[in-house]
């Protein structure tokens, strides 16, 4: 019998897309203050939380569709990593000290 793995690949799903979701939301009281280009950024974790955590729960609740979750895990970790990324090469996330 092989063991069963779901639910600790829901746990970090479910785990990630909550820190993503939450990370994000003190940013909508000042969403005046970004300008577009972090707007645009703090959208995508937003869509990419909210994908994680929707993958997470058809994980664990839906036999069917865990391969069909884990594909859209994987899609939205990328989406989030690469916005990440491609945000702190253009200096659009601000990583370093006072300047």
């Amino acid at each position: 019998m092989r063991p069963q793995r779901h639910w600790l690949y829901a746990a970090l799903m479910l785990g990630m897309g909550l820190f993503l979701l939450r990370g994000i939301r003190p940013v909508f009281r000042n969403w005046d203050q970004f300008g577009p280009a972090l707007q645009l950024v703090l959208v995508v974790f937003l869509i990419a939380g909210a994908a994680l955590v929707i993958s997470g729960l058809l994980t664990l609740f839906s036999r069917s569709l865990r391969r069909a979750a884990a594909w859209g895990a994987a899609g939205a970790f990328l989406l989030a990593g690469v916005t990440q990324l491609g945000g702190v090469l253009s200096a659009v996330i601000p990583c370093g000290g006072p300047s």
